[in-house]
């Protein structure tokens, strides 16, 4: 490195590496500060704070291995956060944005509990039934990525039975709350 060229190269390299530190750090402020926010209970500031990384992370998604997987998690803090909020449909609920290998088991069990808390009570009967299918597969697709699951086995369980008291209720009983009877 005793030519001018060589120190040139060296002295961008380290700038570089400056730069990916520095931004690194920032990332690592901004999700700090979104931890704390959540901590005290102010989902609004966190999901600002989840919103600009993510929008900080843009460059740092091309690095392979790395990219991909810290973008999938501040997502699913930002779902997380949006269903705490109870902004449900904030929260990714279509099979096309959930179906990826990198979305995380945690992030479909979000989008199951989410996509029931948006439809639960909306109607009764039939139709209160087909509400529950795109729950199902939801679900589904959570037991899919991650057979062993206990909560979104339960949950799958609940609105599996869920749909079937819902689907035998009759237009009289949905309007009195009670489910119809087997006779």
């Amino acid at each position: 490195m005793k030519t001018l060229a060589g120190q040139l190269i060296l002295a961008l390299a380290l700038v570089l590496a400056g730069e990916a530190v520095r931004r690194a750090s920032h990332v690592e402020a901004g999700l700090a500060d979104a931890e704390a926010a959540l901590a005290t209970l102010d989902p609004a500031a966190a999901d600002e704070q989840y919103q600009r990384v993510e929008g900080e992370l843009t460059l740092a998604s091309q690095v392979p291995f790395l990219g991909e997987q810290l973008i999938s998690d501040v997502r699913q803090e930002r779902a997380m956060v949006s269903y705490w909020r109870g902004d449900y449909s904030a929260v990714p609920s279509a099979e096309s944005d959930l179906a990826p290998a990198s979305i995380t088991p945690d992030l479909v069990f979000i989008a199951g509990n989410a996509a029931y808390r948006a439809v639960k009570g909306k109607h009764t009967g039939q139709e209160g039934a087909q509400d529950l299918d795109p729950v199902l597969r939801i679900y589904t697709m959570l037991l899919k990525k991650s057979p062993g699951h206990l909560d979104g086995a339960y949950n799958y369980e609940y609105i599996v039975r869920l749909r079937n008291v819902l689907s035998r209720q009759r237009a009289g009983d949905a309007q009195k709350g009670n489910p119809a009877s087997n006779d």
